[in-house]
């Protein structure tokens, strides 16, 4: 039997079944890993959360999450987005040391009811730039696709670890770490659209 102890919910995921969640010594969640990761999520204060985010830098850490916030496409902090908008998610690193195999998690979450929406890992793509990323403080941005997501508030979580041979650990947590709300005021059916996608599909005429 092994027990697999972390705070990285996208090795969590793909490494284990079942799920037990802790808090102060005790057993408060015992089931199946998805749920376990919903309700882990769930007993965060989202309330305190908006759309920038300051951390305070630690000395001791080699690679920390220091600065984020969600964006518009002239840089500008914004709480609310249109589905019309691409969203842009900009976050500052501070750098002390490269840590291999280093790369990044994102979740976008339905605040109002956990849902997953999306995940997002740094090495979906061929290349992950965390390999060459340069000492001291950096910055990078995540595009969101206009009309990608649908009506509603949303949660950003984020997690950063490193895959090393077969271990995994943790190397920054800041985990929920933005809110962000989104309305439609540019379609028929507006903000009365249900679903989690806010994509316009095209009717027409097949050609014969």
């Amino acid at each position: 039997t092994v027990l697999f102890v972390s705070h990285n919910m996208a090795s969590i995921n793909k490494l284990c079944k079942k799920g037990v969640v802790l808090e102060n010594g005790g057993i408060t969640y015992n089931g199946e890993v998805e749920d376990a990761i919903n309700y882990y999520l769930s007993q965060n204060n989202y309330e305190d959360l908006s759309s920038e985010k300051f951390i305070e830098s630690r000395s001791e850490k080699k690679f920390q999450l220091i600065y984020a916030k969600a964006s518009n496409e002239k840089n500008e902090v914004k709480g609310s987005f249109e589905t019309k908008e691409d969203i842009y998610l900009l976050l500052r690193f501070s750098v002390k040391e490269r840590i291999p195999g280093l790369y990044g998690y994102l979740q976008i979450s339905k605040k109002d009811s956990d849902i997953t929406v999306l995940v997002s890992d740094s090495n979906d793509l061929k290349m992950n730039f965390f390999d060459r990323i340069p000492l001291g403080e950096t910055e990078i941005k995540i595009k969101i696709p206009k009309r990608l997501l649908a009506v509603g508030e949303y949660i950003i979580y984020l997690n950063f670890g490193s895959h090393m041979n077969l271990e995994s650990f943790n190397v920054d947590s800041p985990g929920n770490i933005l809110s962000l709300k989104i309305s439609d005021n540019d379609s028929v059916r507006g903000n009365r659209r249900g679903g989690f996608l806010s994509t316009l599909l095209e009717w027409e005429f097949a050609n014969n």
